[in-house]
Formats: structure tokens, C-alpha cells, sequence
């Protein structure tokens, strides 16, 4: 099994960012029932989720751990922004200009 990089998703190799973009396929969950130790092989290879329909209709997502992770480390990184954009517009922000003056005044930076 392939080892889980650590940090921001900037981290991971361009070729698993790139598996991202690739439409989910999709089986059924007596495919999963039956077949759970290939499928979760095949979505740790290729990164590709597959989406678990039960009746037809979209149930669950197999996804594999690494991409589970950089999506759950986007998805916090996208609130933090989020969260940044919202103090800015109730005036709650810093200028930066103001920020690093006061580094460079703590720290002694010309």
C-alpha cells in the first residue's frame, strides 16, 4: 500500500491531483457485496472513486484513503478561507501592511 503524504494538498504528486478530475464510475451494492476486496483495490490504484448505487440511486462513495485524506485537508483549508473571507467583511481583519510591520518591529527585519 502506498504510503499517505502529510501537509497541505500541494504535497501530493500531480498525478493524484490529476486522478481527481476523473468521473466517479459506479457499481451496485451487490458488486460491492460481492466483489469488495477487488473494488477496493481497483479505487486504491487509481484513485478513482466509484459511486454505490442501491436500486439505482446513488447511495454511498468508495473512496480510498489518500484521497479521502487530501479532499478532508482541501475541504478544511476551503473553510479557513471562508472563515477569513467573513471576518474581512465584518471589519474584523488586520491589513497585512499592518501585520508585517509589526513582525518586522518584533523581530528587528528592516
Amino acid at each position: 500500500m502506498e504510503s499517505i503524504p502529510s501537509g497541505s494538498p500541494a504535497c501530493y504528486p500531480l498525478s493524484v491531483m490529476e486522478d481527481e478530475l476523473l468521473e466517479p464510475g459506479q457499481i451496485t451494492i451487490e458488486d460491492l457485496a460481492t466483489r469488495a476486496d477487488e473494488l477496493i483495490e481497483q479505487v486504491s490504484t487509481d484513485h478513482r472513486p466509484l459511486i454505490v448505487t442501491d436500486q439505482g440511486h446513488p447511495a454511498a462513495v468508495l473512496l480510498d484513503y489518500q484521497t479521502w485524506h487530501k479532499q478532508s485537508e482541501t475541504l478544511a483549508l476551503l473553510r479557513i478561507l471562508a472563515m477569513g473571507k467573513k471576518d474581512i467583511r465584518e471589519g474584523k481583519g488586520i491589513p497585512a501592511e499592518e501585520v508585517f510591520k509589526e513582525i518586522r518591529e518584533k523581530y528587528g527585519f528592516d
